[in-house]
């Protein structure tokens, strides 16, 4: 379920990169009772920037700098809820959404923004992955 989502904590060079699954406001209330809850760059936002997800007190306590949206461009769900997207702007958040800017590439522990795929007219040529 939903609920019972991966949570995972990347670190590289002191940069966090938290990837929140699919987790809602009460999951979020057990994360921030957790070891995880801890300053972090990136966040993945939870379930898509659901409605039900990214509490203010979530993102006050991890105080990340960039939210990471991953979604499909015209998705039935709707996510990201524009509350949650308010939200996120109202704490000043860089937003990168996957339908808006295609694939998000980043490389922990440098500091850097991260590149989006949309930025190459061919990516896939700009790639190191996918160049090989």
């Amino acid at each position: 379920s939903n609920q019972r989502s991966c949570v995972l904590q990347v670190e590289a060079n002191g940069e966090r990169l938290l990837l929140t699954g699919d987790i809602d406001l009460h999951a979020e209330r057990v994360l921030l009772d957790s070891a995880l809850a801890v300053p972090t760059q990136w966040l993945q936002a939870p379930h898509h920037g659901s409605r039900t997800s990214s509490s203010m007190a979530l993102l006050k306590v991890l105080n990340p700098e960039t939210v990471l949206i991953s979604r499909g461009h015209g998705n039935s769900f709707g996510h990201p809820h524009p509350t949650v997207l308010a939200r996120y702007r109202k704490q000043g958040l860089r937003i990168y959404d996957s339908a808006e800017h295609g694939a998000i590439h980043l490389q922990l522990g440098r500091f850097k923004p991260a590149r989006t795929m949309r930025q190459h007219r061919r990516f896939w040529r700009d790639s190191p992955v996918l160049a090989r």
